[in-house]
């Protein structure tokens, strides 16, 4: 059985109420419990005017209430860990907004603080075979903060990636921002899964005419990636399976849930990733599926979104290039890194595995660093690769303090980028491209990134803005798209062999075309 954890962004769905019982819990509660809009559930939900003093109110009565809890959402996932992953649960741990002390939010806002809804959750659940397996942990910031987002979902992660064997993320709750930060976080952690439940759709008696009508909406809203839409129209192409599970795939795919768009469709590239052993091809293939779903982003003119996946981009690419490079110069990596190490201590570095690169890399330089301290390098007889490690170390990390010699090494994306011109070279290709992506939001890119995610409705970000940017940057006269055009083709230039020159289709355009010529 696989020890999962299950972690929970929550919403105002988290916490249901059973419809037969109406009446019992008006008489307890108030006014304060609306109806599910789920076309599967009659459950009552709370409702959203004023959902933290409405939530304190189910607090104070909860022993009153209790019995008539369902937590429907929190169930399948339990249901599913327990049936189709073959997994146990040994922690929940519910992450709940908490705004109260932030002066920039507004009162509105603050209202839809979730950390009363938590508490009575923890209670509920540890009543009913969790006890002493649930832990909260608030967001204690602005909810719409990418960067907080991301930041805090890190901690968890790393807090709890090394003691479970698998980690689910529930996001049908919670504001949009930390949807964005889990599945950001997430993208390059294999045990680590992103799920969402949601309702389902009644089936409707459509005549031909109708359907048509429907076939040409469908078409408008797949040539817009709008996967979700099309999927509200299910139930017209229910006998063309393949069609269903082509939207499914993408809808999963855009979302980076590769587990389940294999699941509805095996597409070669994405199953090429999944059966990957080797490292650095491995990233290789997930930084496609970045730059492609970078691309739709930008086309859909959902420039937060896309913002907000170029430090993903700047770090998966670092790794990507200086893993390359230890492979071209057959630099190996200390066997601390591996738990199944070969006898001589040391693993090639396509046998890393893609999980905290960032931790496992700086862990070696941190070795090579110690290994200087105590004049390990002091001949020539090491391998070039290890002796061109050590010079950067020196040249870049070292620090002096009252007479003492330090190194000081945090993997980075800064670091990453003075690791790969003095690996490569001022004018390599890997440089070149590493550049253009720090050029994208070296200046202004945090503060536009804090004013325009769309949990609250802030300021909105336009491409001029955003052109703006690369203005700041030194970058003339460019237009965001032909930049992240130059990117993408620069990178599969080196990254793919016969690549045809840099242009290579989008996933997302190729599969379109399928489904609509299907249709």
């Amino acid at each position: 059985m696989n020890k999962t954890c299950l972690i929970c962004t929550l919403g105002n769905r988290d916490i249901q109420f059973k419809k037969e019982y109406e009446n019992e819990l008006k008489d307890i509660l108030g006014n304060i419990l609306d109806k599910n809009k789920d076309h599967d559930s009659n459950d009552l939900i709370i409702a959203k005017g004023n959902f933290l003093e409405y939530s304190k109110k189910i607090l104070d009565n909860y022993d009153r209430v209790k019995d008539y809890i369902v937590l429907a959402i929190m169930q399948t996932c339990l249901d599913y860990i327990k049936e189709q992953l073959n997994g146990t649960v040994e922690k929940i741990i519910l992450v709940p907004t908490n705004q109260q002390n932030e002066e920039n939010v507004s009162p509105n806002h603050k209202a839809g603080d979730t950390f009363i809804e938590a508490e009575i959750i923890k209670r509920f659940l540890e009543e009913n075979g969790f006890k002493g397996k649930v832990e909260i942990k608030e967001a204690r910031f602005d909810a719409s903060n990418l960067d907080r987002w991301f930041k805090h979902i890190l901690t968890i992660i790393d807090n709890n990636h090394d003691i479970f064997d698998k980690i689910i993320f529930e996001v049908s709750g919670g504001v949009p921002t930390s949807k964005e930060a889990i599945r950001l976080a997430s993208l390059f952690k294999e045990k680590i899964e992103v799920v969402e439940v949601k309702g389902k759709i009644d089936n409707k008696n459509m005549s031909s005419f109708e359907k048509q009508i429907i076939k040409e909406k469908v078409k408008d809203l797949i040539k817009n990636y709008n996967y979700v839409g099309a999927l509200s129209f299910k139930e017209y192409y229910t006998d063309d399976k393949k069609i269903l599970n082509l939207i499914e795939h993408l809808n999963y795919r855009l979302n980076f849930d590769f587990d389940n768009a294999l699941k509805s469709y095996n597409e070669e590239r994405l199953e090429k990733l999944d059966n990957e052993n080797n490292t650095i091809e491995r990233l290789k293939y997930l930084i496609l599926e970045l730059l492609d779903n970078m691309e739709i982003e930008l086309r859909n003119r959902n420039y937060a979104n896309f913002l907000a996946r170029v430090y993903r981009l700047e770090e998966a690419m670092g790794q990507y290039f200086v893993l390359k490079w230890f492979e071209k110069t057959n630099t190996k990596i200390s066997y601390k890194l591996s738990k199944d190490a070969p006898s001589s201590g040391l693993i090639d570095a396509k046998d890393v595995g893609v999980d905290n690169l960032n931790k496992k890399i700086e862990s070696y330089l941190k070795y090579l660093a110690n290994g200087i301290k105590n004049n390990k390098y002091n001949n020539n007889y090491h391998h070039s690769g290890v002796r061109k490690l050590v010079n950067f170390i020196e040249e870049n990390c070292k620090n002096i303090n009252n007479n003492t010699i330090n190194y000081k090494i945090n993997i980075n994306t800064p670091l990453y980028y003075k690791l790969i011109k003095y690996l490569y070279g001022n004018y390599s290709d890997e440089i070149r491209v590493y550049e253009k992506i720090q050029k994208m939001y070296k200046k202004d890119y945090n503060n536009l990134r804090h004013t325009t995610i769309v949990a609250h409705g802030f300021e909105g970000i336009n491409k001029g803005r955003i052109n703006d940017m690369l203005k700041s940057n030194g970058i003339e006269n460019c237009d965001i798209d032909r930049y992240f055009n130059a990117i993408k083709s620069e990178f599969l230039k080196i990254a793919i062999k016969d690549n045809n020159n840099g242009k290579e289709e989008n996933i997302f355009d190729k599969l379109n075309n399928e489904i609509i010529n299907l249709l």
